[in-house]
């Protein structure tokens, strides 16, 4: 399987260059989210200013641009299941992205396409074509 997958940064996570730290965020006092009000309505919301982490960053890290992890490309190597269809979709524990707050990696979502298959023989083979399903952002 070959696609684009978030791993973790040489910040660790903390969206901040070295020597700096974030700090919290004066528009939400460090909750991720405000309170507007609507007549007799409260309605809460993620804040603008520091996106619902709580924290802004003065000096964001370089190599990931504040964002506490990076893009790469991997290509890694997957057992398909016997008895798969076209269109199934399969799940691979721990061999998703990393957490940005420092957790366990996620699931590598697949779905398996068909592409060709040979006659049926002893030594049929069948192809697949692999693509991983991302959440949109």
């Amino acid at each position: 399987v070959r696609c684009v997958q978030e791993a973790g940064c040489k910040c660790h996570g903390t969206r901040c260059q070295p020597g700096s730290a974030p700090s919290r965020c004066t528009n939400c006092g460090g909750r991720g989210h405000v309170h507007m009000y609507r007549g007799q309505m409260k309605i809460k919301s993620e804040c603008q200013v520091c996106q619902g982490h709580g924290m802004t960053i003065k000096f964001p890290c370089h190599e990931c641009g504040g964002e506490g992890v990076q893009e790469q490309r991997i290509q890694e190597g997957i057992d398909i299941p016997q008895g798969v269809q076209h269109g199934q979709i399969v799940r691979y524990e721990f061999r998703g992205d990393v957490d940005q707050r420092g957790g366990e990696r996620g699931d590598l979502v697949v779905k398996l396409s068909l592409i060709h298959i040979s006659e049926p023989t002893r030594q049929a083979e069948i192809s697949y074509a692999v693509f991983c399903l991302k959440k949109k952002k």
